[in-house]
């Protein structure tokens, strides 16, 4: 009886094993796995760009909205937005970001238009004074957020103000 029962539990104890050795086989090819998709995340992520640009989805028109005061270059600086891009590799928030940091731009709409379309649509600051700050004037809104690039000489028309409380 001592034997049935010893071959039992060895039994068991050897399924017990295999089930164990089985299931670190299973956690170390899953970590493997991963470990090979963690490495080549920039070769799909090229590769999926690549095919989607094969099938036709990529940058062929940006549309400007609301532009008036903006220098053209400037923004085509800021963009840097080129013909023939993969239009999903184009990272939106990236580039309202850069758009946003142009002076004459108060608020910006950057938008993807499947298959080939960015629409950039933006408001300008609108001037409505000069502040003047040790003897240089400054294009101010009705914020009196200073417009940075802007050239003062081409809003000669507009009230003068100056002191310690005129813009932040």
């Amino acid at each position: 009886m001592f034997s049935q029962t010893r071959s039992t539990s060895s039994r068991i104890s050897l399924l017990q094993r295999a089930k164990i050795a089985l299931i670190s086989l299973l956690l170390i090819a899953l970590a493997s796995t991963i470990g090979v998709a963690l490495m080549d995340q920039e070769r799909l992520k090229h590769d999926l760009l690549k095919l989607t640009a094969d099938v036709g989805l990529t940058l062929e028109i940006v549309q400007l909205h609301g532009r008036a005061h903006t220098p053209k270059e400037t923004l085509l600086t800021a963009t840097n937005l080129k013909i023939g891009t993969p239009i999903l590799g184009i990272d939106l928030q990236q580039l309202h970001s850069k758009i946003n940091k142009i002076g004459w731009v108060e608020d910006i709409a950057v938008e993807r238009r499947l298959p080939s379309i960015i629409r950039i649509s933006l408001r300008e600051r609108i001037p409505i004074a000069l502040l003047q700050n040790n003897g240089k004037h400054k294009l101010i809104d009705r914020s009196g957020t200073i417009i940075g690039g802007a050239d003062p000489s081409q809003f000669t028309h507009l009230t003068v103000v100056n002191g310690e409380s005129a813009a932040p």
